[in-house]
């Protein structure tokens, strides 16, 4: 598994890193999610597939940005929020996708919104506080303290930006569907977040009942970005640089399909229907089983 110690944070980075267009990408996107924010009618508006209404979604989406920024600041993440709610996020204890599922009902509750105006004023206040940190930051490797992942838990600057803009990216589309918008995922911002998203995040999801007994080499190929290798055996999964690992089936995606099939917003055989996903190599059906592989935070 990808280590997530201090001593060389760098040789623990499979794929190539650009922190500047990943904060450009971020505070692109940002602003127009915020913008589909303001076409909101009502905040109690259901999200279609997802257990939030509106108001909850964009709480959770404020919440994500104050979180990385006071990460990337260095700040004290428990001081930064309220000492009750705080205590009981530190309590939670499980599978990294159930702590996350739990510590987002939470932090749901911290901030209320009035109206659609006040949530888009807050997600800009916050973003644009994110990235003005990812802006002064001189190294994209650095770690830094990412307590809701759980105890312990740290992601590079680089990753701590190409998961908010994941998280943009994937709330917009939902925000669309709640709103009735045009649903989309910009090429360029998710060829930037997906490479880092998947090849640091994906070890840690993986779902051991799923795995137990499995063996697998995955190249991932993503369009117009990059490849990497994940793999799966005795329990345990790690990404690999594309020329350190031989690959057992190679799956080439899209980006944006690529995130949208990691956080289980389209089923994989619609993204193969599609052409989002083609898989090839030795052992190309091996590729069915790679989402199951997972589980989704």
């Amino acid at each position: 598994m990808t280590d997530t110690g201090t001593s060389d944070p760098r040789r623990n980075v499979v794929v190539e890193v650009d922190l500047a267009a990943l904060r450009a990408a971020l505070e692109r996107e940002a602003h127009r999610v915020r913008g589909l924010a303001r076409t909101a009618r009502t905040l109690s508006a259901p999200v279609p597939g997802l257990e939030w209404d509106t108001g909850k979604l964009l709480t959770h989406l404020v919440m994500v940005y104050r979180a990385f920024a006071i990460a990337v600041r260095g700040e004290d993440f428990e001081a930064a929020l309220e000492e009750a709610k705080q205590s009981a996020l530190l309590r939670l204890t499980g599978r990294l996708d159930k702590v996350i599922g739990q510590i987002n009902d939470v932090m749901a509750e911290l901030v209320v919104f009035e109206n659609a105006d006040e949530a888009a004023d807050a997600l800009e206040q916050e973003a644009t506080a994110l990235c003005t940190a990812l802006a002064a930051e001189t190294d994209p490797h650095r770690r830094v303290s990412t307590p809701w992942y759980g105890e312990g838990a740290t992601r590079t600057v680089a990753t701590a930006a190409a998961l908010a803009l994941n998280e943009t990216l994937l709330h917009g589309i939902d925000l669309a569907r709640a709103v009735g918008a045009a649903e989309t995922v910009p090429h360029d911002a998710a060829a930037l977040a997906a490479p880092l998203v998947m090849s640091e995040m994906l070890p840690e999801l993986l779902d051991l009942d799923a795995a137990e007994g499995f063996k697998g080499h995955f190249g991932v190929a993503l369009r117009g970005s990059q490849r990497f290798v994940v793999s799966v055996a005795e329990g345990r999964a790690w990404s690999s640089r594309w020329e350190e690992q031989r690959r057992d089936c190679v799956m080439s995606m899209r980006p944006g399909t690529a995130l949208l099939l990691g956080m289980r917003r389209i089923p994989l055989w619609r993204a193969m229907a599609t052409g989002g996903v083609v898989s090839y190599g030795r052992m190309p059906w091996k590729a069915m089983q790679f989402p199951k592989l997972f589980v989704s935070a």
